[in-house]
């Protein structure tokens, strides 16, 4: 198992499953708000502040 030094470091395997846990469109719900997809706990949130409100 790696640590996180050997991580940070860049020295891991990548395992990668074909197939395995693939979401559709049914997994994933859109709002004003964001995107929660249902196979993670917590939702992309969209930034509600424009940064550059002042060239408006």
């Amino acid at each position: 198992m790696p640590t996180d030094q050997s991580i940070t470091k860049g020295k891991f395997d990548v395992v990668y499953h074909f197939g395995d846990q693939v979401m559709t469109g049914d997994d994933l719900e859109f709002s004003v708000e964001g995107i929660k997809l249902s196979k993670f706990e917590n939702k992309l949130v969209f930034s509600t502040e424009n940064p550059y409100a002042d060239f408006c």
